[in-house]
């Protein structure tokens, strides 16, 4: 797991293994991690982990993220939406930071906006949590609206759109 998110998120004490497959609405408080399938909602003002076998088909709305499977649906962050080299996502993301490592497959639009997530999502309900602190890795992230069509660093522009991959920095 990645060392730098805090200790709250690293003390999942919930986990759908690989041999599960749930359908339907999931709320959660604290922190959880999938390794299974999952198809449906998921809301929560806590830390979601998709392990790398995972499989989901949601809509999710969650305080922060780390995504290291796929992800067919819209990610909702409080906080801060983090994709892994393994990770991939179809589908749009907002979150107040958003990191994407490089080898990361990300097909969709990105909104990275401090404020108005934190807006939108105390109006629906869930509370931003400062479980998704920034991390030493701060400068990689830029404010930004765009449409993104990523794959390991390749980068190309439809009309209309911008379209871009940025690799993980080392430290």
């Amino acid at each position: 797991m990645d060392t730098s998110l805090s200790n709250s998120q690293q003390q999942i004490s919930t986990t759908l293994g690989t041999d599960t497959h749930f359908k339907g609405n999931l709320n959660f408080e604290n922190a959880l991690r999938i390794d299974g399938k999952l198809e449906g909602e998921m809301s929560s003002p806590g830390f979601l982990h998709i392990g790398k076998d995972a499989e989901l088909h949601a809509e999710i709305r969650v305080g922060s993220i780390m995504v290291e499977g796929t992800v067919h649906g819209n990610i909702e962050a409080g906080s801060r939406v983090e994709l892994a080299a393994t990770a991939k996502v179809f589908g749009d993301v907002k979150a107040s930071r958003l990191i994407i490592q490089d080898g990361a497959t990300f097909v969709g639009r990105s909104d990275v906006d401090p404020e108005a997530v934190k807006k939108a999502a105390a109006a629906k309900g869930v509370e931003p949590t400062s479980k998704g602190t920034p991390s030493a890795r701060e400068p990689e992230l830029a404010k930004a609206s765009v449409g993104v069509s990523a794959t390991s660093g390749a980068a190309s522009q439809k009309k209309g759109e911008v379209v871009s991959s940025s690799p993980k920095k080392s430290l």
